[in-house]
């Protein structure tokens, strides 16, 4: 199946309000990939502008729209993301997102 990640259809979900720091981001997701232990996924994510809390992840994300800083909340270490970086992230590290264009990027991760 060959798709364009550009504009591949995403669906909305709910994130804890807690989450939510800052705007109103609307996080929104479609997953295209599943290995046959239900381990490992790939998909498109994406979200609207604002800053997201929380993020606690175990993937790699390929940008292919937007603009993200990335904080992590353990160092203060930060991560400026843009269309065409390609970032890897561990679970175990809890970051902030802060989506400053509408931000859309192709992941593969552990579930």
């Amino acid at each position: 199946m060959k798709l364009d990640p550009r504009t591949v259809a995403v669906h909305a979900y709910e994130v804890a309000p807690g989450r939510i720091l800052a705007g109103d981001p609307r996080p929104s997701a479609v997953e295209l990939w599943k290995s046959p232990d239900g381990s490992v996924h790939g998909g498109v994510w994406e979200m609207s502008e604002g800053t997201l809390g929380g993020v606690d992840v175990d993937e790699l994300v390929h940008v292919v729209q937007g603009r993200v800083s990335v904080t992590f909340d353990d160092t203060g270490e930060g991560l400026e993301l843009a269309a065409g970086d390609v970032a890897t992230f561990t679970r175990g590290r809890t970051m902030t997102w802060v989506v400053s264009e509408r931000f859309r990027a192709v992941f593969a991760g552990a579930v």
